[in-house]
C-alpha cells in the first residue's frame, strides 16, 4: 500500500483517561466503520506485510513509519467520521496500566481468553484468525513505568532511543496484553492505536531537543511509501500534536 502524507487542521491528541467520552463514542464508531468497510482490515494487513517485507522493526524506520501509518488511520477515522477535528486519543499505560473500559479489560474470558465485554468488541472477528480478540495479560511482562520512559529519554542519540523504545517499553505492552495484540497483525485490536499513539508522543517530546541530527537518516526513503522520513519528522505537518510534552 502506497500513502500519500495527509496534510489536515491541526488535530491535538489527548490521553484517553483525560479525554471527553465523545471522543471515546467516535473512536468505536469510526472503527466499527472502517471494520464494516474492510478498510480497518486493511491496515491490519498492511502492518504485517510491511512488517515482513520492509523491514519497519528493529531498524531506525520504526518510529517514523509507525508515525506515518497511525496518521494515516487517524485520517480515515476523520474522513469516517465526517469530523476534521477528530484526534486520536493516547493510551498512557504509565499513569493507568488498565485500558480504558470502552475497549475492554487486559484479560480475556478464563478459558479462550476472548474479549466478551464491551459487546461490540466480542463480535470483533481478527484478520489473523478466529472468532475473537484475545488478551492474555501476561504479568511475565511487567508494565513500563515512568522511570522505564526516563530511561528511554536518557540515551545519547536516535539509534540508541529508538532501539530502547522498541524492545522496552513498546514490546513490553505488546506482550503483556498478549493475544492479537502479540503478532504482526497486532492492530487486529484497537488498543494498538491508543498505544501507538503515546509511543509517538513519547518520541515527539525527546524531539523537543534532538537537535539537527539523523540527517542521512531523514534522507532515506520511508519504505512501503512515496515520501522520505523527513517527510514524517514533525507531526505537525502531519497534521497533530499533543495536549503536553
Amino acid at each position: 500500500m502506497i500513502w500519500l502524507l495527509g496534510l489536515t487542521t491541526l488535530v491535538t491528541r489527548q490521553s484517553v483517561f483525560d479525554s471527553d467520552p465523545l471522543v471515546h463514542d467516535q473512536y468505536v464508531r469510526g472503527i466499527q466503520a472502517l471494520k464494516a468497510s474492510g478498510e480497518y482490515d486493511a491496515f491490519t494487513r498492511s502492518h504485517a506485510d510491511a512488517s515482513l517485507f520492509y523491514r519497519v522493526h528493529g531498524t531506525a524506520f520504526f518510529l517514523p513509519w509507525h508515525r506515518h501509518f497511525v496518521s494515516v488511520f487517524e485520517n480515515s477515522l476523520q474522513t469516517t467520521l465526517q469530523d476534521p477535528s477528530f484526534a486520536l486519543p493516547y493510551w498512557d499505560w504509565t499513569y493507568n496500566p488498565k485500558p480504558p473500559s470502552f475497549l475492554g479489560s487486559l484479560l480475556g474470558d478464563n478459558t479462550s481468553h476472548c474479549i466478551s465485554d464491551p459487546e461490540w468488541l466480542s463480535a470483533w472477528k481478527p484478520v489473523a484468525g478466529g472468532d475473537c480478540i484475545k488478551r492474555i495479560d501476561n504479568k511475565s511482562h511487567p508494565i513500563p513505568t515512568h522511570q522505564d520512559i526516563e530511561d528511554v529519554y536518557d540515551k545519547t542519540n536516535f539509534s540508541s532511543f529508538s532501539h530502547a523504545l522498541e524492545n522496552g517499553p513498546h514490546l513490553s505492552i505488546h506482550s503483556r496484553v498478549g493475544g492479537n495484540m502479540g503478532g504482526m497483525a497486532s492492530p487486529d485490536d484497537p488498543l494498538f492505536w491508543l498505544h501507538h499513539a503515546f509511543v509517538d508522543k513519547v518520541w515527539c517530546a525527546r524531539q523537543q531537543w534532538e537537535g539537527t541530527e539523523n540527517q542521512t537518516l531523514r534522507a532515506l526513503p520511508l519504505p512501503g511509501t512515496d515520501l522520505v522520513v523527513e517527510d514524517v519528522w514533525d507531526a505537525t505537518l502531519l497534521g497533530y500534536t499533543y495536549d503536553y510534552l
